[in-house]
């Protein structure tokens, strides 16, 4: 049985470094949605593990890192340029999550 939960990272990072350090350490282990938001499935010990980390790297005075549990990405609507090509596809253990078409 899958234990891994679908969520979402989001951060806002004010120095570039730290920003570019967050970055390559989430895109790892997630799919980018946006600049700064990224797909994610994975246990809780494994989110408390990457949450764990990114303590590390950031400014807790000025910068924001948050994670959404989502269920579904049912009723998902994308306006404009996005970083998915058109016609791409997300699946996850069979189940679609996300489609962008043209």
């Amino acid at each position: 049985m899958n234990n891994h939960t679908p969520l979402l990272l989001c951060y806002d990072i004010r120095d570039p470094k730290r920003l570019q350090r967050v970055h390559n350490c989430v895109k790892k282990v997630g799919l980018a949605l946006q600049y700064s938001v990224f797909y994610l499935e994975m246990s809780n010990a494994d989110v408390t593990q990457l949450l764990n980390k990114l303590s590390t790297i950031i400014d807790a005075s000025r910068d924001d890192i948050r994670t959404y549990a989502i269920s579904r990405f049912e009723d998902i609507t994308l306006l404009g340029a996005s970083l998915l090509a058109d016609g791409i596809q997300m699946f996850t253990h069979g189940e679609p999550i996300l489609k962008k078409s043209s």
